[in-house]
């Protein structure tokens, strides 16, 4: 081998070996050097300022916006059975109140009253039971007199429904063939009896008292029955005249005094700074003008009480008086019959007094008899013709049928005149809210938004379609409520806690407790220097919680409070802050797009 080749050769294996040597140097460590290698970094402080914020809890959830008390409203078929419609007065949007016809079926009507207990029967003179009394006393909010309101259906029910049906523009339901037959047949039975006593006295009282005295005799008492008759049925429509009359006297004096204590009401809220209209701040002009409106009302209000007072003067004076008439004609009519009997009087044997006594009887009988068959068979109420509901008046929401059709289902759908808001809360929510707490309904996606208060909140959880962890709660529209907000589902915010104005405020995080139990915050009062604050916390929301300083501690917005410490490297304060502060109003926005109560202390 060339001698200059061999030295090339020694010459890399040289330098080849020492670059070796080197590397393997570099790549040994001492114990020493490893230990101080892998030890931990000392420890960093992360912290975020203490801020100076309003602070306000809210619960959010969802509320639909309808008409309160909605129902349907059904049907059944004629009283013949015959079930096309032939009238459907109202129409949607219109206002349905108590006598007034909901649907007419073969030419007959359909009466809408108000009452909780439902038709389940036909009424008829001498019905008793809590649904003649219930039909009494709707009879009497329409102005119509049925007597003493009571559970038995009397003469004067009778006359009163009489009054409904002429009032809706129908005749009573006609009495019956049936019923026709029955009067008759009891009227006979009377004829038949007084025959028989006029045989019996003719037979017995002799023929010494004159024909001529006989029949004067007994056109005395016909004449006197007759004024009797006349009497009672003058009484009892002069009755009725003066009792309307008052119990229309005593409506107005009621409308009055609703009137009086709504304008009151009304000043009252614009006296505080509150327009009742608008809701806007309140004018002294306008001030005045419902100051004057009270004063007006209340003049309206002792005019009907002088009014509704004097009406019932009259009828206790006119009541009385045809009391009097009533009885005095009574009593001619028992002098009329004493001299008739004295009249005839002669001495007869035991067998004709008995025969007399024996045909008294049975007239009498007679008489019972067509009584309470009068009473029977007069005017009733089929239970086809009415239909109680539960509140009225109402608003027609929709209209189902139309003239010619058959009935098939629910004929309309009425709701009350007032909106409501349905919607619900948690278990947990229901210690904080009340009756008259305002909230703010609103919808991000149409704009739609305004205020309402809390008008009904449930005592017990669940009904309805609710959970038994869930408690119903209506509110109602401060001011107008805008018309594209019915029937949509919005979004309920009801604020129930705040701070009332800018506090010291930390994460949570930085709230700590100390050996005793009470709170703290650590503050750095310079790098790597920290100092332990005593604190009452106070309102928390959105991730914040108040903080006040106890016993003179220093504390103040800017100040940076400890919510952790990082063993890692840390590449800059901002960075810390961005991963562990809190910013308030996002977290707020946050919480509002959830349901329940965020936040709550």
């Amino acid at each position: 081998m060339d001698r200059r080749k061999v030295l090339g050769v020694v010459a890399a294996v040289a330098i080849g070996s020492a670059g070796i040597g080197w590397i393997a140097g570099q790549r040994i460590k001492s114990p020493a050097d490893i230990a101080a290698e892998t030890a931990p970094p000392e420890a960093s402080l992360i912290t975020v300022p203490v801020e100076q914020v309003s602070l306000s809890s809210n619960i959010v959830t969802r509320g639909s916006v309808r008409f309160s008390d909605s129902t349907e409203v059904s049907v059944g078929a004629s009283v013949a059975g015959f079930t096309t419609i032939t009238e459907v007065p109202g129409e949607a949007g219109a206002s349905l109140a108590e006598g007034d016809v909901i649907v007419e079926i073969a030419g007959r009507p359909v009466i809408a009253l108000e009452g909780l207990l439902p038709v389940f029967r036909s009424l008829n003179p001498g019905t008793e039971g809590p649904d003649v009394q219930q039909l009494e006393e709707a009879l009497v909010r329409l102005g119509l007199n049925p007597g003493t309101v009571d559970e038995v259906y009397t003469v004067d029910t009778e006359a009163a429904v009489r009054g409904l049906y002429e009032r809706a523009g129908y005749s009573a339901e006609p009495i019956s063939l049936d019923d026709e037959a029955r009067i008759q047949n009891a009227a006979d039975g009377v004829r038949r009896a007084e025959e028989a006593l006029r045989t019996a006295r003719s037979s017995s009282a002799g023929a010494d008292t004159p024909a001529s005295q006989r029949r004067r005799l007994d056109l005395a008492v016909e004449e006197a029955t007759t004024n009797l008759n006349l009497a009672s049925v003058r009484a009892e429509q002069t009755k009725n005249d003066v009792w309307m009359q008052a119990a229309t006297a005593k409506t107005i004096a009621e409308t009055a005094a609703s009137d009086l204590a709504t304008a009151t009401e009304r000043a009252a809220g614009a006296a505080a700074g509150t327009d009742p209209d608008t809701g806007n701040p309140v004018t002294p002009e306008r001030v005045q003008e419902l100051n004057v409106a009270v004063a007006e009302a209340r003049d309206a209000l002792d005019t009907a009480n002088a009014a509704a007072k004097a009406a019932a003067d009259l009828e206790v004076q006119t009541f009385i008086e045809q009391d009097g008439f009533v009885a005095s004609a009574k009593g001619e009519l028992d002098i009329a019959v004493a001299q008739r009997t004295e009249g005839l009087a002669n001495p007869v044997d035991n067998d004709a007094q008995s025969r007399i006594r024996d045909a008294q009887e049975a007239l009498a009988d007679a008489k019972k008899v067509l009584v309470e068959t009068n009473a029977q068979v007069g005017t009733r109420v089929p239970d086809a013709e009415i239909v109680f509901l539960p509140r009225l008046p109402q608003t027609i929401e929709r209209v189902n049928v139309e003239v010619g059709d058959n009935l098939s289902g629910p004929v309309m759908r009425i709701t009350g005149s007032e909106v409501v808001i349905e919607s619900s809360i948690p278990a947990a929510d229901r210690p904080v809210l009340s009756v008259g707490d305002e909230a703010v309904v609103d919808d991000a996606a149409t704009g739609i938004s305004f205020r309402a208060e809390i008008s009904e909140l449930a005592d017990n959880p669940g009904g309805g379609d609710l959970g038994n962890d869930r408690y119903a709660l209506k509110l109602q529209a401060i001011g107008e409520l805008p018309e594209e907000a019915l029937d949509r589902n919005l979004r309920v915010t009801i604020p129930f806690g705040s701070t009332g104005g800018d506090v010291l405020a930390v994460p949570l995080a930085a709230l700590s407790a100390s050996a005793d139990g009470s709170s703290r915050v650590e503050i750095e009062r310079s790098p790597g220097e920290t100092e332990f604050v005593d604190v009452t916390p106070g309102l928390r929301a959105g991730g914040l919680v108040q903080i006040t300083p106890l016993g003179g501690a220093s504390l103040s917005e800017g100040d940076r409070a400890v919510v952790g410490r990082s063993a890692s490297e840390v590449t800059g304060e901002s960075e810390s802050e961005s991963d562990s502060g809190t910013d308030d109003e996002s977290e707020l926005e946050s919480d509002e797009e959830s349901e329940g109560a965020q936040g709550r202390s």
